[in-house]
């Protein structure tokens, strides 16, 4: 489909879920404790399975990426 467009063509894509994706999307603090401990460990966060999931949540805040990465779906 790209592939046919001719040069200095505009593609306009509106911003619905099904176009684009989050990437490494960070966790609410209605996440279970698992999926925030496992978002700390792919950071490198230290941290302890035996930490309470507020305590978990204040790290994730703490290293949470401020601009967000978007997969767009053509």
């Amino acid at each position: 489909m790209l592939v046919n467009l001719p040069p200095a063509s505009i593609i306009v894509i509106n911003n619905g879920p099904y176009n684009c994706r989050q990437v490494d999307k960070t966790p609410s603090q209605y996440d279970t404790k698992a999926i925030m401990f496992e978002w700390l460990w792919k950071k490198g966060v230290a941290c302890d399975d035996s930490m309470m999931k507020c305590v978990l949540y204040t790290l994730i805040k703490a290293y949470k990426p401020s601009p967000k990465t978007y997969v767009i779906y053509v």
